[in-house]
């Protein structure tokens, strides 16, 4: 059996699971309507910022078992506030497809 570390991101996958990640955070989704099929990580969904935009950016990056992915978020907090921001996200694709936002990225 191999392990996770063995086993190559899908890129396609990886790509398709961030881009259905953020759509339903901007759908007003909550994380666990993605669960089982995709299991997914962001602080500031997970303290109630809504997603208005996203783009997700070219160059991601393979480390070989997660595909990083850049994206530009436009968030509002709950007084409405905007706040745009890049962030990475980690993508994996086994065992299990999970997303995990990983940094702010500095433009």
């Amino acid at each position: 059996m191999k392990s996770a570390g063995s086993v190559p991101v899908n890129e396609t996958t990886a790509a398709d699971a961030c881009q259905q990640f953020l759509e339903a955070w901007k759908d007003g989704l909550e994380l666990a309507d993605l669960s089982p099929k995709i299991i997914g990580s962001d602080v500031a969904w997970s303290n109630g910022q809504k997603l208005v935009s996203f783009e997700i950016l070219p160059n991601e990056v393979s480390d070989g078992t997660n595909l990083h992915i850049p994206v530009k978020l436009v968030l509002t907090d709950e007084k409405g506030a905007e706040q745009k921001t890049t962030v990475s996200y980690a993508v994996g694709t086994h065992p299990s497809i999970t997303v995990i936002r990983d940094e702010e990225l500095y433009q």
